[in-house]
């Protein structure tokens, strides 16, 4: 989704190696959410988890408003975009959960919504 929104052809978040991706990733979607998940610590060294709260990290939102302002993302839109990047995978928007948000009610094909 975001890759369409930005319409430039570019991956947001893509990289040559998985850590920097998870680099660019906690720069732009913010740290907050990862940290907070129990999971990180088993997918990462305990020394990652311990880096990024020591760090401060808990409490970094990342950049993502910046790089879709209210000018080219609104409210809605930016509530499905940041819903769907959520760091931390035990609150990240499911597809269904996507389609009952609002952004999803405001396109109907002949009539008919893409909600269920």
């Amino acid at each position: 989704m975001v890759e369409l929104i930005a319409g430039n052809g570019k991956p947001l978040l893509g990289a040559d190696l998985d850590a920097k991706v998870f680099e660019k990733m906690n720069c732009t979607v913010g740290t907050q959410g990862i940290v907070q998940w129990p999971g990180l610590q088993r997918l990462a060294t305990r020394d990652l988890a311990a880096e990024l709260r020591d760090k401060g990290c808990p409490a970094y939102t990342g950049c993502l408003r910046e790089v879709f302002p209210k000018e080219v993302l609104s409210e809605a839109d930016f509530e499905v975009l940041s819903g769907l990047l959520d760091a931390n995978p035990e609150r990240r928007l499911t597809a269904k959960a996507v389609l009952r948000k609002p952004w999803f009610r405001r396109f109907r094909l002949a009539g008919f919504c893409f909600v269920p």
